[in-house]
């Protein structure tokens, strides 16, 4: 059962929702009061019991649930046992109303973000805790819309690789290894189980004659003196013949301007020469 419901600060629309786990009433008013005395906008809740606090973690999107270890049916970190996505993904604290090593162990083992200790300087120290925590769940919501959105460009990426005729190829500057797409490899005659992933796999296909010429276009546009690199160039296939090849590509850079990526696309102009 909910023993109540409150929102501090701000219209309740973007408001962090905070379960407080807790059956002795008075511990759970001075835990609100550190959300009080906050600028925050926040919603908490509070349940006496893991039940009741089972129901709301699947019925809401929690910030933050602070419990106490001992509940009247069971302990706290059984939350953190339950293996719901939800706590998985959101910071806890354990409260209990003596020091206990074995308990404070116990809730580090299953996952629990702090452990304290209620006292006197409860509120002070929740109020630090409970701070921190929320740090850790913005970190956490942010570190998710990123990998969300990389995975989101890697399955466009993916299939932009699949629709061009093109070989396309996107080479780490960092590691010196590189992506290189199935179709370039066919273009070369090649199966994936032969292109290794290494930048000399495929300079090593270059005419002797190109190869200055391509390293030399590559310089040139990772140190800033050519906008794109563009080049034409021969390259040996799997049988020996060499055909005229485009190389295009585009660097990504850091803010101070080095290159830690550099992208772009292989074409056949054979025909063309």
């Amino acid at each position: 059962m909910v023993m109540a419901a409150t929102q501090t600060h701000g219209d309740g629309e973007n408001a962090l929702h905070i379960l407080i786990v807790e059956d002795e009433e008075p511990h759970a008013i001075l835990i609100k009061r550190a959300f009080e005395a906050s600028s925050g906008d926040y919603l908490v809740s509070v349940v006496r019991t893991l039940k009741d606090a089972r129901n709301v973690l699947q019925e809401s999107r929690l910030a933050l649930i602070i419990t106490d270890y001992r509940l009247p049916d069971g302990v706290g970190t059984e939350l953190l046992r339950d293996g719901l996505a939800q706590t998985r993904a959101c910071p806890t604290i354990i409260m209990t109303g003596q020091g206990d090593e074995k308990v404070a162990v116990a809730a580090m083992r299953a996952g629990a973000l702090d452990y304290v200790v209620k006292s006197d300087n409860s509120l002070m120290e929740m109020e630090r805790i409970s701070a921190r925590a929320l740090r850790e769940w913005h970190h956490i919501q942010e570190r998710s819309k990123a990998e969300h959105a990389l995975a989101l460009s890697e399955e466009r990426y993916a299939l932009a690789a699949k629709a061009v005729n093109d070989g396309l190829w996107d080479w780490n500057l960092k590691t010196d290894r590189v992506y290189y797409s199935p179709r370039l490899q066919a273009m070369l005659g090649f199966s994936e189980n032969e292109f290794d992933d290494s930048f000399d796999t495929s300079f090593r296909l270059l005419h002797e004659n190109d190869k200055a010429l391509v390293r030399s276009a590559i310089e040139s546009h990772l140190g800033g003196d050519t906008p794109y690199l563009e080049c034409e160039c021969r390259m040996r296939n799997r049988h020996g013949d060499y055909r005229w090849m485009l190389i295009r590509g585009l660097a990504v850079r850091h803010d101070d301007g080095s290159a830690y990526r550099m992208a772009g696309s292989l074409t056949d102009i054979t025909d063309r020469k």
